[in-house]
């Protein structure tokens, strides 16, 4: 069967579990001789997905065979089938990995492990002007959480126009404190809006957690809200998110 789960130090993977039971199986064949049901194109079927059941029975002479599970009407296994299964005494004999569905970093942090390339998006659609009201109003934060992001070009959004912009993949992550949140949210509070076009490589950015604003960390150093519109970061600004 096929489950997801953390693997210490190592985030998260999609792991190949081989498991085994050694019965008793008299429930699982009283279900596995029941016939599939009929499907009813009248029959209103819930939209899910399962994942196939596969089960392997072994004999005392070690002859294999590989059953069908029967269906209901809507094509899914039988809950008289399932419930068998589960109810079995299983025991995991191997684990093989399959792909990370998530980093370690991403496990520690809560950070996405990819995020869009907004600023970039932003400045290729032009779909209005920023503000000049703070990024952070009212009483600043004392701490924020960065999730900084490296550009990978395997990992494409196609943008009308302006040809293919690389998302951001999760490099590192940290929480900010004290003097440095507060000289951070000065400079973005003060950003004011950009007004040239960037002649500058698309550049690699950092997220602060919760807030809505992106900034980025290279290139030509802008910042987006959730408000919208581009600001320009001075680099001593931009910089502290380097970390």
């Amino acid at each position: 069967m096929v489950v997801v789960k953390a693997v210490a130090g190592d985030g998260e993977w999609e792991l190949h579990d081989e498991q085994r039971a050694t019965g008793p199986f008299d429930a699982l064949v009283r279900a596995l001789r029941a016939p599939s049901e009929r499907g009813d194109a009248r029959r209103i079927c819930s939209a899910v997905g399962m994942v196939p059941i596969v089960i392997t029975l072994t004999d005392a002479d070690g002859r294999t065979t590989t059953p069908a599970i029967p269906q209901d009407r809507c094509g899914l296994p039988q809950q008289k089938a399932r419930q068998a299964i589960q109810a079995l005494p299983w025991r995991t004999v191997t684990e093989t990995r399959v792909r990370q569905t998530r980093s370690q970093t991403e496990l520690e942090s809560g950070c996405p492990g990819q995020y869009k390339p907004v600023i970039a998006i932003e400045a290729a659609v032009g779909r209005g002007a920023a503000g000049t009201a703070p990024l952070f109003p009212g009483t600043p934060p004392t701490t924020l959480q960065v999730c900084r992001y490296t550009l990978d070009p395997t990992s494409a959004v196609e943008v009308t126009g302006s040809g293919t912009l690389a998302a951001g993949r999760l490099t590192t992550a940290t929480t900010l404190t004290g003097p440095a949140v507060a000289r951070l949210v000065a400079g973005l509070n003060a950003a004011p809006p950009v007004t040239g076009r960037c002649d500058q490589p698309e550049a690699p950015f950092a997220v602060l957690a919760d807030s809505g604003v992106v900034v980025e960390t290279g290139g030509c150093h802008r910042t987006l809200s959730a408000a919208g519109g581009l600001r320009q970061v001075d680099p001593a600004t931009a910089a502290i998110l380097t970390g």
